[in-house]
């Protein structure tokens, strides 16, 4: 509404921005085929949905300008999908010996029903809390900043982050 779109256009621009998702997925799953390293997947989708956020939600467009805000969700959306699609392949080499990569998977896709569940909640509930979304980005980037931290500090050298490539 904010955009001006009637439900119609609203809806076919979701769909778009969803799409986005699909397609970086399907870049990014190529780009681990053809060995490119996990880790650096992983930050470049933290910085990038940083950067994304940043650009929707910290400036007041006007409202002719507003398909820059748009671009920037979609390309939100699209770099995002960079994080998923490398966890999904990386959390089979992490997965202990023994048989208990499926139970690794079911762990890490519980752990992305709950970022799926509370995420839209805790963004919701900080633009009630400050009165728009212009605040926003400091939640996603600081959750992107974490993510980070936590990809350097529990990949090293030699790990299955690094070794994706060399598995197969």
């Amino acid at each position: 509404e904010e955009f001006g779109l009637d439900p119609v256009a609203g809806g076919l621009a979701s769909a778009v921005v969803g799409g986005l998702n699909a397609v970086g997925a399907i870049i990014c799953g190529g780009l681990l085929q053809r060995g490119a390293n996990g880790r650096t997947l992983l930050l470049a989708g933290f910085a990038l949905m940083s950067l994304a956020s940043f650009c929707t939600f910290a400036f007041d467009y006007p409202s002719g300008l507003l398909w820059i805000q748009m671009i920037c969700v979609g390309f939100f959306s699209l770099a995002g999908a960079a994080i998923p699609t490398t966890m999904t392949r990386v959390v089979v080499d992490l997965a202990p010996p023994g048989g208990s990569a499926p139970a690794s998977m079911g762990l890490t896709q519980q752990i992305f029903n709950i970022g799926n569940f509370s995420g839209p909640m805790l963004l919701a509930s900080m633009a009630t809390l400050t009165g728009g979304w212009n605040a926003t980005w400091l939640l996603t980037t600081g959750f992107a900043l974490l993510g980070a931290m936590l990809t350097l500090l529990l990949s090293r050298k030699n790990s299955p982050f690094e070794s994706a490539r060399r598995s197969r």
